[in-house]
């Protein structure tokens, strides 16, 4: 059954059809961040592609880094291009989503050693708390209010498991995968 959607209404943080084929400005930055971002994940893998006798562990952890900056730029576009980018709460979610990114993208030369928490701390807020946000604007819409609700219960166990087992791993003598990796 095909369903076709309605424009949207006057004061609706819902884009309507006709808006939604159109790339913002802030859409478009967004991008340009993302491009950024890639920007040093690739940095990261030209030396090791170039290196004498290439590490393919590396090259493999290295791409795994760029999952979540992925992961990230779908969310966020899917978010733009579902709400009013004219809206102002939008508008600073998208902003403060392309600053994490930026973050993100600086730790990810150093992701395995010191800047690792950094990488993982900012991109588990940014899926917590943009469905957070998102919740009391979307008044009026049970069922899409109901999606960012369980997201972020979703990522707010993720986050709870991760933090349970690095803990674990801390009690146990000996070092870190990633540290016998790098070390």
């Amino acid at each position: 059954m095909e369903q076709t959607s309605a424009p949207a209404q006057a004061g609706s943080i819902l884009r309507s059809e006709e808006d939604a084929r159109q790339a913002s400005f802030l859409e478009l930055f967004f991008d340009l961040v993302l491009v950024f971002a890639l920007i040093g994940v690739v940095s990261r893998l030209v030396p090791e592609l170039l290196a004498d006798e290439v590490d393919w562990r590396s090259l493999v952890f290295t791409g795994v880094l760029a999952l979540p900056l992925l992961y990230l730029w779908a969310t966020t576009a899917y978010i733009t291009s579902r709400f009013d980018c004219s809206n102002r709460w939008i508008q600073l979610l998208v902003l403060v989503s392309a600053f994490g990114l930026l973050l993100m993208a600086t730790a990810l030369p150093r992701a395995s050693h010191a800047r690792g928490a950094t990488f993982a701390v900012v991109y588990v807020l940014l899926h917590v708390g943009r469905p957070l946000l998102l919740r009391p604007l979307l008044r009026g819409y049970e069922e899409i209010q109901a999606l960012y609700t369980r997201m972020a219960i979703w990522f707010r166990c993720l986050r709870s498991d991760l933090a349970r087992r690095r803990g674990d791993a801390r009690k146990r003598p000996g070092r870190s995968v990633v540290d016998r990796h790098h070390g």
